[in-house]
């Protein structure tokens, strides 16, 4: 015979306690932890073999070679218009150009997942810094958090990626798109959906960029080559010229690869 469990312990003063530690429960329960990503990161050179830094070399430059290649792309696609952070109705940059550019590399699914009319840190499009491509990282340093990019061109007065201006392929580079830099490898990593570049300002000294590749970064240049910049060699005043799109300035021998 089944002895009956008395049900008289559960009464009302009890079902009130029971209530109460489910309540401590939920009240005590650490809420989610809020993703932040800082403005930037040092990165450090990567620790490899002769063999490995060559391998990595190369992969670096097909990445790049690859970026320079989407921006003929989407070029080609719109009527000459050139790749741009994408900005809301007021012109207030929300999300980087590398996003931009997602269809051209065969990303087209992870494009369609940003809301392009939100800032790169809205909660929506937070959530796909980490599900950067690969081809947005660089084998050649170690950067210490994921969804963070070297790949940068230069944001300024002049530069390719000057702020408010709408440049055209090649119209808008007179200078030649064969001297004129479209984007390097960096030593400060950023996240790579926000729009942030390397600033350039003709007045003053530029970023340290390629102290991470003792001195000798690789960049993408507007014709779609990729080259080294020996920036032991190259002056400061023929790099700068570099940047410039429309500067009229003539590359010193210097430049020559």
């Amino acid at each position: 015979m089944k002895r009956r469990i008395c049900c008289s312990w559960f009464g009302p003063s009890c079902a009130f306690a029971v209530a109460g530690v489910f309540a401590l429960f939920a009240w005590s329960a650490p809420a989610p932890e809020e993703k932040k990503f800082d403005a930037e990161i040092a990165v450090e050179p990567a620790k490899t073999t002769e063999k490995e830094a060559a391998d990595n070399l190369n992969r670096s430059h097909k990445n790049l070679e690859n970026i320079a290649l989407s921006f003929h792309n989407y070029a080609d696609a719109t009527g000459g218009q050139l790749p741009r952070d994408i900005t809301d109705k007021d012109g207030k940059a929300l999300l980087s150009w590398r996003v931009q550019i997602l269809p051209y590399l065969d990303q087209e699914k992870l494009f369609k997942q940003f809301k392009l009319d939100e800032p790169w840190d809205s909660k929506n499009n937070i959530e796909l810094i980490e599900k950067m491509p690969d081809l947005f990282s660089s084998p050649r340093v170690v950067v210490k958090r994921k969804g963070y990019t070297v790949y940068q061109g230069f944001a300024g007065a002049g530069a390719l990626f000057e702020p408010g201006q709408k440049l055209r392929f090649p119209a808008s580079i007179p200078d030649g798109t064969s001297n004129t830099i479209l984007a390097v490898e960096s030593s400060m990593a950023v996240p790579w959906t926000k729009p942030a570049d390397l600033p350039f300002d003709l007045k003053k000294d530029l970023p340290d960029f390629g102290k991470a590749y003792d001195a000798v970064p690789l960049a993408a240049i507007c014709d779609g080559h990729v080259r080294t910049l020996n920036l032991k060699n190259i002056t400061p005043t023929t790099l700068k010229a570099a940047i410039t799109v429309a500067g009229g300035e003539v590359l010193g021998a210097d430049w020559n690869e």
